[in-house]
């Protein structure tokens, strides 16, 4: 099942915590996978801090 927002937000890096966030509830996903748009340190921190509440 395909997921996609839409973002005012020039760089990949300040997307993924909104749509991670948006889509949690739906309890839809295992694994996370995103190109390296996506890394940054605020992101990874989301990722260990926040989402590995809900695993």
């Amino acid at each position: 099942m395909p997921l996609n927002d839409i973002f005012p937000n020039p760089t990949d890096t300040r997307t993924l915590e909104p749509f991670l966030n948006s889509i949690q509830t739906l309890d839809l996903f295992q694994h996370i996978v995103a190109d390296a748009g996506y890394g940054s340190e605020e992101n990874y921190v989301f990722i260990m801090d926040e989402l590995e509440k809900h695993l």
